[in-house]
């Protein structure tokens, strides 16, 4: 018990996590009444359209107290997973 272990997975770019601000996995009706305005601030390059890299990039990180070994299903149902939202333009990233 006297060790923690990190793991930090890549889960790539996700629209739909960016739209889900509650995290719950579901989009709410006040969720898809901003969706529009959130969709608009990601065209970075202001051409109308959405490209792959304008969206942004979702990593999870878990953490495990005691020695989880390699299990990373062990990992994930001890650990605590944190996702992070792009932080806004008058916010420090």
């Amino acid at each position: 018990m006297s060790q923690v272990r990190a793991s930090v997975a890549n889960q790539g770019n996700s629209l739909f996590q960016t739209l889900d601000l509650s995290g719950d996995g579901r989009l709410s009706l006040r969720e898809m009444r901003t969706a529009q305005k959130r969709i608009l601030i990601l065209d970075a390059n202001q051409d109308g359209e959405i490209s792959a890299d304008e969206i942004p990039m979702t990593i999870a990180v878990t953490f495990a107290r005691g020695n989880a070994g390699y299990n990373y299903g062990r990992v994930a149902q001890t650990g605590t997973t944190v996702v992070t939202r792009p932080a806004q333009k008058d916010q420090p990233e």
